[in-house]
C-alpha cells in the first residue's frame, strides 16, 4: 500500500490520493466551477435519459420521506418558481389535468359543492362580474369587466343609484349604460350601478332617453 500524496493515509488510489481526499477535491471543484458542473450534468442526462430516470426513481423509492420533506422546503423557498413549473406542466398536459379534475369532482361532490358555496359567499362581486363577462362573450360584445369594478363603482357612487339617487342596497344591478344589444362595449367605462327596479325599467333603453322619460332630465345630455 502506498500512502496518499495529500494526507499520507494508506488508502491510496491511482490518482495518488485516498478516497476522502478525492471527495474533498471533487467538492471544491464543484464549488469553484458550478457552470461547468451543471453543463456536464445536463449533457450526461440528455445522453442517458432512461438511465438517469431509472436511477432517480430508484433513489426516490428508497428515500420517499426525505424527498417529500426536501420538496416541501424547496416549494416554500421558491413559491414563484413552483407556480411557473406547475403552469408549464399544466399547459403541456391539459387533457390529463382535465381528466384528473373531473375525477376529483366526482369523488368529492359534497366537498366541491361546499367549497364553491364558500367561495361564492366571499367573492360575490367577482362572481357577478364573471357571469356578466360570460353573457357578454356569448352575445359577441367586446371587452371584459374588471373583477372589482362593482366595488369601485359602489364607492364612486357613494352607494346611491345613478338613476333615482336612492340607496343601492345589496341587490343592486350592474347596468351597461349603452346596452350590449345596441353595440355597447362590455368595459368598465360603460357600466354603472342601478337599483334592481330601475334597471328592470331601463332594460335596453339609452340611459339619457330613459332618464328623460322619467322626467329627471329636461334636456338631452351633452
Amino acid at each position: 500500500m502506498y500512502p496518499c500524496k495529500k494526507c499520507g493515509g494508506t488508502e491510496r488510489y491511482v490518482s495518488g490520493r485516498c478516497k476522502t481526499c478525492r471527495k474533498a477535491a471533487a467538492k471544491d471543484y464543484r464549488i469553484a466551477n458550478p457552470e461547468k458542473v451543471k453543463a456536464r450534468k445536463a449533457k450526461y442526462a440528455s445522453e442517458n435519459f432512461e438511465k438517469v430516470r431509472a436511477a432517480a426513481h430508484k433513489n426516490y423509492e428508497a428515500n420517499k420521506e426525505r424527498a417529500a420533506t426536501n420538496a416541501k422546503e424547496w416549494c416554500k423557498a421558491h413559491p414563484e418558481r413552483r407556480k411557473e413549473i406547475a403552469k408549464n406542466w399544466a399547459d403541456r398536459n391539459k387533457e390529463r389535468c382535465a381528466a384528473t379534475a373531473l375525477a376529483y369532482r366526482l369523488r368529492n361532490q359534497e366537498r366541491v359543492k361546499a367549497a364553491k358555496k364558500a367561495w361564492y359567499e366571499s367573492h360575490r362581486e367577482a362572481y357577478r362580474m364573471y357571469v356578466r363577462n360570460r353573457r357578454a362573450l356569448t352575445s359577441g360584445a367586446n371587452g371584459k369587466l374588471s373583477p372589482d369594478i362593482a366595488e369601485k363603482l359602489f364607492a364612486l357612487q357613494k352607494g346611491l343609484c345613478t338613476c333615482c339617487g336612492q340607496s343601492l342596497g345589496k341587490s343592486y344591478h350592474v347596468d351597461h349604460i349603452v346596452a350590449l344589444s345596441k353595440g355597447g362595449a362590455n368595459t368598465d367605462d360603460n357600466v354603472q350601478l342601478l337599483r334592481a327596479s330601475c334597471n328592470v325599467q331601463k332594460h335596453a333603453k339609452d340611459f339619457g332617453e330613459f332618464m328623460r322619460s322619467r322626467r329627471l332630465w329636461l334636456t338631452s345630455p351633452p
